[in-house]
């Protein structure tokens, strides 16, 4: 780790010749007069010389020439005229080390394609400030100056470090020095009296933007500040080319402006030719800054080949689940099969429908060929629907357990116990008179009603309807079994509905005669 006051208390530190000092007194007066900046100007030769070649450079591209300061100094303008000053200023400042001059070098071309890109956005965006947005964007990075004359060695570390491309320059420098150079410049800049429009722009030109909307309410502020965070991503794009920058600096520039891909395209053109302009006017190298055109097509390129990656990853993704649902349906038909061929429902355990069918038939001939008595039990869940309707699925497999582990426990071991369909049992008994059949059933009503289940802080009331038919001795014969077999579940079903509609937790028995006779047991 490193002082920060190393840095901010150094004598190496980039300074402000008094003019340019005079300058920044005379900005913060917004009733300073234009003959007041010239005078000031007209103190310093060399910067007026320079203010005079701007004036009639390709950069401004004024129409007739102009031949002195107090005529260029009203046609640029205060603003324009200051950040000139400034410039001229700074960018002497050099590197006290010869192997960190091409860091200067580099931190000056990109600086000056971030004033450019600041000014020309902030004329799109009608901030009406792109005098102030062409200054907070070339000192954007002035705390990377400050510590390279102030720190060299450290600081060269750092840089190199920040050349590999692996990790992001700011996180660099809080990991090695535990500060960074967006702090250093806003320091450096309120020391300068700098103004706090000015301050703020560099202070959150690394920031998100999610960041910048909650932090900064003055929408003059915000504006200045939005474009200097936009310059800073075009000269990130340009000097890695990435597709993630590319994406970053499009995105921000549609919610800043409105950008659409086409005017962006032309913005970017037009930043470029125009850093050159302004480069020749400072004297700065810009020839290491890409062409808009090639890093467009390589960070195109890598969006493409980004979105064919994704494509071919959701595509497997979407193979995957197909052949992963096909195979659970496979398996959940397999194991049907499997139940069925064992007669078992999964569920609750019981008899399943085709081992029930199977059974009944058969039992039906015997009794019939044996004059034995039968009898059929239809217990149908009440309500089963709203139940899973309002406590979900898990609650109803649970009631379908809990009742037909009652209704087994409830029957001879001679019964033969079924779960028929959804919420709905059946028992089939022979050999068994008519007053033990309404017994067992209604034992089965009367023991589901007596069962709560707890689910979720709730105590839940279960109950059945059931209904019976029984055969009897005074029935008449029937050639077949299947005929008698299929009479009877009817019967027995019809008097399960008929608890339903009289109004549910009841028992109904019919006989099965030459006519039919009924016999209720209500609870």
């Amino acid at each position: 780790m490193v002082d920060p006051d190393r840095v901010l208390k150094s004598t190496k530190l980039p300074s402000l010749p008094t003019v340019a000092v005079q300058l920044i007194e005379l900005s913060h007066n917004p009733d300073a007069a234009v003959t007041e900046f010239t005078q000031v100007i007209r103190k310093d030769p060399a910067i007026s010389a320079r203010i005079l070649k701007a004036a009639n450079s390709a950069y401004f591209g004024l129409s007739s020439q102009v031949t002195s300061v107090e005529t260029a100094v009203p046609l640029l303008g205060s603003t324009v005229v200051v950040s000139l000053a400034l410039s001229f200023s700074l960018i002497g400042e050099g590197s006290p080390l010869q192997t960190l001059k091409h860091h200067c070098n580099a931190l000056w071309s990109r600086s000056i394609l971030q004033a450019v890109a600041a000014e020309a956005i902030a004329r799109r965006y009608r901030s009406g400030m792109p005098g102030q947005c062409f200054l907070a964007g070339l000192l954007s990075d002035i705390g990377i100056l400050a510590q390279i004359n102030s720190i060299p060695d450290d600081y060269g570390l750092v840089l190199e470090e920040a050349a590999a491309g692996q990790r992001d320059l700011i996180e660099i420098e809080r990991e090695r020095l535990g500060f960074d150079h967006v702090t250093i410049g806003t320091s450096l800049m309120e020391g300068w009296k700098m103004p706090r429009l000015l301050v703020e722009a560099v202070h959150y030109h690394h920031a998100d933007p999610g960041e910048i909307s909650a932090s900064i309410t003055d929408p003059a502020v915000a504006k200045v500040v939005g474009s200097v965070r936009f310059a800073t991503y075009l000269s990130e794009f340009l000097l890695n080319g990435s597709a993630e920058s590319l994406a970053a600096l499009k995105t921000f520039g549609q919610e800043l402006t409105g950008l659409c891909d086409t005017e962006f395209d032309e913005l970017l053109t037009h930043i470029r030719t125009s850093t050159d302009e302004a480069a020749k006017l400072l004297s700065i190298n810009t020839s290491n800054l890409p062409r808009p055109a090639d890093i467009l097509a390589q960070a195109n390129t890598q969006l493409l080949e980004i979105a064919l990656r994704e494509h071919v990853a959701k595509s497997e993704v979407t193979i995957k689940s197909a052949v992963l649902e096909l195979e659970n349906r496979k398996l959940k038909q397999r194991n049907t099969e499997l139940n069925q061929l064992t007669g078992v429902d999964a569920l609750t355990g019981l008899n399943n429908r085709g081992a029930f069918d199977e059974c009944f038939e058969r039992l039906v001939d015997s009794c019939l060929r044996e004059s034995h008595l039968v009898g059929v039990i239809f217990a149908d869940i009440d309500n089963f629907k709203q139940l899973n309707d309002t406590y979900g699925h898990q609650l109803g497999d649970e009631v379908l357990r809990r009742v037909a582990r009652i209704i087994k426990s409830q029957v001879r071991e001679s019964d033969f116990v079924a779960r028929y369909g959804g919420e709905e049992f059946v028992v089939i008994t022979s050999r068994c008179p008519e007053h033990v059949i309404a017994t067992i059933a209604e034992r089965i009503r009367s023991r589901v009603e007596e069962e709560y289940i707890e689910y979720q802080d709730h105590q839940i009331q279960v109950t059945v309807s059931v209904g019976v038919c029984v055969t009897t001795e005074q029935a008449l014969p029937i050639t077949s079994s299947a005929a008698l077999a299929n009479s009877i579940l009817q019967e027995a079903d019809s008097a399960m509905y008929h608890c339903k509609r009289t109004g549910r937790n009841q028992t109904f028995i019919r006989r099965w005669e030459t006519s039919i006779k009924s016999i209720a047991h209500n609870p």
